[in-house]
């Protein structure tokens, strides 16, 4: 199994696109984990509107990509884990 990591802040625009593009590799033993970063924007709604079990949303303060990633790691179920950009 794989985790792909997202930290996402305000890209609601774009958050559907790359969590399916994610969704729909070749790959299918994957875990998604997005970290909502305190977007003020529909990010966090965008994500939750994606019925898949694999994909997890979390919340996290604002922080910032680095903060965003480290709690996806300690949420992570598997040990390897790749993260994409996603913050604005």
């Amino acid at each position: 199994m794989l985790t792909v990591i997202i930290p996402a802040r305000d890209v609601g625009p774009f958050i559907v696109e790359t969590v399916h593009s994610v969704l729909t590799q070749t790959v299918r033993d994957i875990e998604v984990l997005v970290i909502d970063d305190g977007s003020q924007d529909d990010t966090r709604a965008r994500v939750e509107s994606i019925a898949d079990p694999r994909l997890r949303l979390l919340a996290a303060p604002g922080n910032g990509a680095g903060a965003a990633r480290n709690l996806a790691l300690a949420q992570a179920q598997v040990g390897i884990a790749m993260g994409t950009v996603g913050m604005a």
